[in-house]
């Protein structure tokens, strides 16, 4: 389970622009928005008066919750539950104003829905910009209003919010890092001989840095849809679509691909970057030709105990996909029905030389090429 800690912003329909009373009795007059650092989780509380302002640091991701309060009856009540239970009359709608710095220095990239899969805004997930900035934040909330293009409806608040946005540094290990990935295979007929095949290749490289909340694959779990794809024909169209889903939803950073091998043995190269909030990398590429056989590593840590790996070399091993039941390089399709879980490859000895994986096919290597250490917020 994550963790949640929250930042506590008061909005008021006084320091806004509007509020009516709702035929219920109770008005939504005011908000807590409640702001998580998906980094830090510090903690900070700011008033809506003209002088506050949220402040926010570059290159990171943020949680903001709204919990709704009534006024209009003696002392203030807590009415979210009410507004969730009418989560399909109600939108909270956000907007950032840009003053300093770029348009687009807070950019929403999730938002909760409603019952009927429209929106809602109770709960939304930003990230800021590199750079400084500065600008406000409009939060209205409205009823049985138009959810698509938010308009019409009964405006309660309408409230605008100061927004810094700083670079920081902590002056401790550099957030981040970029890495260059060697990819080196020493699959050939002298290390292979069984039934070597006549034209030995790897596919094109295809991972993603993340989280340890998103997996590309793992041993014993049956193969994705993505890695089935990889490798059984070698495209990345499909897991490409599944990182750029993490990447949406925060779990994993950038999408990598790199150059496969048109031979083997060879070598090639694939330079990233690596981040202290998406400090894992997993990768693959499939062997060929050959079933569903491949080659990959997963949530191998880049960062640990404060400081980043300056070198790390893997071997390789052979494994199975599970999806295609083909026992040599060469055999014809015959779909696995149902699939079994990914492992590592055993053959029979007239098919090949591969037991539990072995021999290795080769060898990837990190290396942290320390002049690019930048001291930059994460994202």
């Amino acid at each position: 389970m994550k963790r949640i800690l929250y930042v506590v912003l008061l909005g008021t329909a006084a320091s806004g622009l509007g509020c009516k009373k709702v035929a219920d009795n109770w008005r939504p007059t005011e908000f807590e928005l409640r702001v998580r650092d998906l980094a830090s989780n510090a903690l900070v509380t700011y008033s809506s008066s003209a002088s506050a302002e949220i402040k926010l640091i570059a290159n990171k991701r943020y949680d903001f919750g709204l919990k709704v309060i009534d006024t209009s009856s003696s002392g203030r009540r807590d009415v979210t539950e009410e507004v969730q239970n009418e989560n399909q009359r109600w939108l909270f709608h956000h907007v950032y104003i840009a003053g300093t710095g770029a348009q687009d220095a807070l950019q929403r990239f999730k938002a909760d829905k409603d019952m009927d899969g429209r929106p809602f805004g109770l709960l939304t997930s930003w990230a800021t910009a590199t750079s400084a900035a500065s600008g406000k934040l409009r939060v209205q909330g409205r009823r049985d209003a138009n959810k698509e293009n938010a308009t019409g409806g009964e405006l309660f608040i309408d409230v605008l919010l100061n927004v810094s946005i700083k670079v920081e540094s902590n002056g401790t290990a550099p957030t981040k890092m970029r890495y260059r990935l060697s990819f080196e295979s020493v699959w050939s007929k002298e290390n292979h001989p069984t039934n070597f095949p006549a034209n030995p290749h790897f596919s094109p490289l295809v991972g993603t840095t993340h989280t340890s909340s998103f997996s590309l694959w793992a041993p014993e779990e049956r193969a994705t849809a993505g890695l089935k794809q990889v490798a059984e024909t070698g495209g990345t169209s499909t897991i490409a679509e599944a990182i750029r889903h993490a990447i949406a939803q925060g779990d994993a950073r950038d999408l990598l691909i790199g150059s496969g091998l048109s031979t083997s043995p060879s070598a090639t190269q694939l330079e990233f970057d690596a981040f202290q909030t998406h400090p894992l990398i997993s990768m693959v590429s499939m062997l060929a030709p050959s079933p569903d056989w491949f080659v990959g590593v997963r949530d191998v840590k880049l960062f640990e105990n404060g400081a980043w790996v300056a070198k790390k070399e893997l071997e390789l091993r052979l494994y199975d996909a599970g999806t295609d039941s083909g026992t040599r390089f060469t055999s014809a399709n015959a779909a696995t029905d149902p699939p079994v879980p990914v492992a590592r490859l055993t053959s029979a000895s007239e098919d090949t030389d591969f037991r539990n994986g072995e021999p290795i096919v080769g060898r990837f290597t990190f290396t942290a090429l320390s002049n690019s250490a930048q001291n930059l917020p994460n994202p």
